[in-house]
């Protein structure tokens, strides 16, 4: 299925970008270099085991080390210890927990090289995916091999892609140059990411990781928050700086996408279980789909070009759309409920 056509979306110059590629490394360096110059003391390897709060205060212990505050924005990630030992996750949902083998590597010969390649592959243990996207550095790639099932081995998986599968041949002169490996706790979002002085923040408050942007623009409005929030305090003021960032919280992210609808980007392989289900659904969606690059919004995307062909669909694989409408209406929690028995969230 084609998101947009490439060499069209050139044509348009900078417009047509549907994304950027953004060095992580080199933000995230430059992001440092300005907080220090404002006077920031920065903590490395530090982690928390422990936050205590007081009508006043925040105290954070961790590494051998404890600091004091005023206010603690917690922004350490899908995984955060913060939101689990503050007991934010109590009241969330747990999907699953997704595991990545990532290689950044050189010498892929994809069929375009500016764009993304998505992959759904059905392994003997379970549904995996392979993602294929340009790094910033010319000549390099990022493979990644992704699954929600607790059973499908990531290399396995990686080594039917890249000896087995219709894309074999984009990797047989690839180099890897470095390898990268992540466990994600998805959960349903945390709805009042704010008590007792502690604000949960950006991944650590998601269903799953907010992207760079998302996470930019999170950092960004609670560092204002907080920030506003000392000043009311200051002031003898009525701290309400907090509570705005929970209502932007709430507005532009849990009610705006919903997580269940998020979720079900991954649905479509414990639905459609048999070998050609899924080729044939999109050999048959041959019209481009609108350019995107937001996994949040793909799925309605994908919604709307599966509901075009469905007459096609009902013609020629009646099973299939049998299959899709009993199956996708229901609560994601009911599509990988197997899969949520057998998987436990990391700490």
């Amino acid at each position: 299925i084609e998101s947009g056509v490439v060499e069209e979306q050139k044509k348009k110059g900078d417009y047509g970008k549907v994304t950027s590629r953004v060095d992580l490394s080199v933000l995230l360096r430059c992001l440092l270099e300005e907080a220090r110059a404002c006077s920031v003391d920065i903590f490395p390897g530090i982690n928390v085991d422990k936050v205590t709060t007081t009508a006043e205060g925040v105290k954070v212990a961790g590494s051998g080390q404890s600091f004091d505050g005023k206010y603690l924005i917690a922004a350490d990630g899908v995984n955060s210890r913060i939101a689990e030992v503050m007991g934010f996750n109590k009241d969330r949902t747990y999907y699953c927990q997704l595991r990545a083998l990532a290689r950044y590597v050189s010498g892929v010969e994809p069929p375009e090289v500016d764009a993304t390649a998505t992959i759904f592959g059905l392994t003997k243990d379970g549904p995996a995916w392979l993602l294929v996207f340009p790094r910033p550095a010319e000549g390099e790639y990022i493979r990644l091999v992704l699954t929600i099932h607790p059973k499908v081995d990531l290399e396995a998986a990686e080594n039917y892609f890249t000896t087995e599968a219709f894309c074999t041949s984009w990797f047989k002169n690839t180099k890897i140059l470095r390898t990268l490996t992540a466990n994600e706790n998805c959960y349903t979002p945390i709805i009042e990411p704010y008590k007792d002085r502690v604000l949960v923040i950006g991944d650590a408050s998601a269903t799953q990781e907010l992207e760079i942007t998302g996470a930019m623009i999170s950092g960004w409005k609670a560092g204002h928050a907080v920030s506003l929030a000392l000043q009311e305090e200051n002031l003898g003021l009525p701290v309400t700086a907090t509570s705005r960032y929970v209502n932007w919280w709430q507005e532009a992210y849990v009610k705006y996408y919903g997580s269940d609808a998020y979720m079900k980007n991954w649905a479509i392989p414990f639905i459609l279980t048999e070998p050609g289900e899924i080729d044939y659904l999109f050999s048959i969606i041959t019209e481009p789909v609108r350019p995107c690059f937001n996994p949040y919004t793909m799925s309605k995307v994908l919604g709307r070009a599966m509901r075009k062909v469905m007459p096609t669909l009902q013609q020629n694989r009646p099973e299939i759309v049998h299959k899709l409408v009993g199956k996708m209406a229901l609560p994601f929690t009911e599509i990988i409920a197997d899969v949520t028995k057998i998987s436990k969230p990391v700490s």
